[in-house]
């Protein structure tokens, strides 16, 4: 994996919100660079400001490889009820949503917006959407969402 593809995978984890523009260490002899770069990790009620370390070694050559230092990157926070609600069934009600990442949920009113890829009928590509979760009387309802993403992104609490 190359570096961007490294900061893709963390940036598509569904309980990482942002991450910051990497920062470059000292360099090594072997000419490896090490990098440290401060995500945001959220949860229902929580979020903490982290920092990531990788390593990347022939960055901008064609052999270029990233990572992580010390192992996978772990979720810290744990996840509400309703998130692990929404995660069990989404794909069971809406089978083209191939993963998704919430953008504000609340247990108590077991609701929440999420942004989430969606196959085309093929499946061959993907779409990002943002969906109104709802947890009806056990059974999970999901609603597209016609919103500009400039609003989607603004979204903090329902």
């Amino acid at each position: 994996m190359t570096k961007e593809e490294l900061l893709a995978d963390l940036l598509g984890r569904d309980f990482i919100r942002s991450i910051a523009t990497p920062k470059a260490q000292p360099i090594y002899e072997d000419g490896t660079i090490p990098y440290q770069v401060n995500i945001c990790e959220f949860s229902q009620k929580s979020a903490t400001y982290r920092n990531v370390n990788f390593y990347v070694m022939d960055e901008g050559l064609e052999s270029e490889a990233a990572y992580y230092m010390n192992g996978d990157v772990k979720r810290t926070l744990e996840n509400t009820e309703f998130e692990d609600f929404v995660s069990e069934n989404i794909s069971v009600v809406e089978p083209l949503i191939l993963g998704f990442k919430p953008l504000s949920m609340d247990d108590d009113i077991r609701e929440g917006v999420v942004k989430a890829i969606v196959l085309n009928d093929t499946g061959t590509e993907g779409t990002t959407k943002s969906f109104h979760v709802k947890d009806i009387g056990g059974n999970l309802v999901v609603s597209p969402l016609d919103l500009p993403p400039s609003v989607v992104a603004g979204i903090t609490a329902i």
